[in-house]
This record gives structure tokens, C-alpha cells and sequence, in this order.
């Protein structure tokens, strides 16, 4: 029986490649939306969608009612864009709702899900 580095047995380091795949496929998808980016430079009438996506961001931001911080860029951002205030994730973790989000799958279906929780052994 083989053991993977996270000691999952059977798995023969299956679930601790899972996501260093992911990560990859993220960048290369990254990558590539960059590269887009820039082939469209040419005059269009199509609107420029810009995704930004943060994580732990909390609705404490001026854009949504709030004045603790000062964030003139952001706001500036948003005065002419659209901004969703009840949006949910995939995943609770950043990397595969990520990737859910720029594969359209969820991440259970892509395998970049957490690993299995490892049963005790007494």
C-alpha cells in the first residue's frame, strides 16, 4: 500500500498533486485572459469587462456604505461599474473558487478540491 505525502493511503500522492495541478491550470488560464487582453486593442463598440475578484474582501469598503477606509481608486472604479453586493463561492477556499469560477465547474468536479480529511488512528 502506498502512502501520499499528506499520508492518505492508496493514493499514491494523488490528492497533495490536486492542487499544484490547479495552481497551474489557474496560471495558465491567467495567462492566456492576459494575452486576450491584449489582441483586443483594436477599436470595438463591445463594453471592456473587467472581473476583479478579492478574497476576505468585507463589505467595509466606502463602494458599500462604509467610511472606515479611504479607498478613492476602487471607488472611482465602481462609481461606473457593476458591483455585486450578495455574491457566493464554490468553494471556501480561494485557489479552486478560482478556478470554479474560470472553468465553470464546480471544484469538486475539476479536482481541485481540499484534500480528504485523513481518518484518525487510535
Amino acid at each position: 500500500m502506498t502512502r501520499s505525502c499528506c499520508g492518505a493511503p492508496g493514493r499514491g500522492g494523488a490528492c497533495c498533486q490536486t492542487p499544484l495541478a490547479a495552481s497551474w491550470q489557474l496560471r495558465r488560464w491567467s495567462f492566456l485572459g492576459v494575452g486576450v487582453a491584449r489582441a483586443g486593442a483594436v477599436e470595438d463598440a463591445r463594453p471592456i469587462i473587467v472581473w476583479l475578484c478579492a478574497e476576505d474582501v468585507s463589505p467595509w469598503l466606502p463602494c458599500y456604505g462604509d467610511s472606515t477606509v479611504a479607498t478613492p481608486h476602487i471607488d472611482r472604479l465602481t462609481a461606473s461599474s457593476v458591483r455585486y453586493a450578495n455574491a457566493f463561492a464554490t468553494s471556501p477556499v480561494g485557489s479552486p473558487a478560482r478556478l470554479s469560477l474560470m472553468a465553470g465547474m464546480y471544484a469538486t468536479a475539476i479536482g481541485s478540491d481540499l484534500p480528504p480529511v485523513l481518518e484518525p488512528v487510535i
